[in-house]
């Protein structure tokens, strides 16, 4: 199935999604996702703004935030949320700049369970030029079990 009716930032996969600056894993991640031949559609989140898709997480004060992830994608017949961090330097330093981050990977996992769609954060590790998934959980360690090579992620789709 394709996006018949795309508007603002979802297009078919194989279309150019890169129009304006991303991170090096968000490039890889469009990239992986222009030639997985399971793609059937990406969608380009803002990062700003009430008119896009955002989850709700708790700040490390208790304050309700939202949490604008970076893609929706259809994948192998699932949906997929998708946020990309930054990834690890090739001396093997976390290049990830968000405090809360695993806040949002936790209220990411909440909503993919209660909606039955599938989500995962992504990062770009520089010393092996691969992407490493974790699905359902986080951690700012390289070597943590939650984190996958990108296609071992889920066998049933390699994403």
């Amino acid at each position: 199935m394709r996006a018949a009716n795309r508007t603002m930032n979802a297009v078919e996969v194989g279309e150019a999604v890169t129009t304006k600056t991303r991170s090096a894993g968000e490039v890889k991640f469009e990239k992986w996702c222009e030639g997985e031949p399971k793609g059937e559609w990406v969608y380009r989140n803002d990062d700003k703004g009430d008119e896009y898709f955002s989850i709700v997480y708790e700040d490390n004060s208790g304050h309700q935030r939202l949490f604008l992830p970076d893609y929706i994608a259809r994948i192998g017949g699932e949906t997929w949320i998708v946020e990309v961090k930054g990834g690890w330097t090739s001396g093997g330093a976390s290049a990830n700049i968000d405090p809360y981050a695993a806040k949002k990977a936790a209220a990411l996992a909440a909503y993919c369970a209660k909606w039955g769609v599938r989500g995962a954060f992504i990062r770009y590790e520089e010393s092996e030029d691969c992407l490493l998934a974790a699905e359902g959980g986080y951690s700012d360690d390289a070597n943590d079990p939650c984190w996958k090579e990108i296609f071992r992620l889920a066998p049933r789709v390699r994403l």
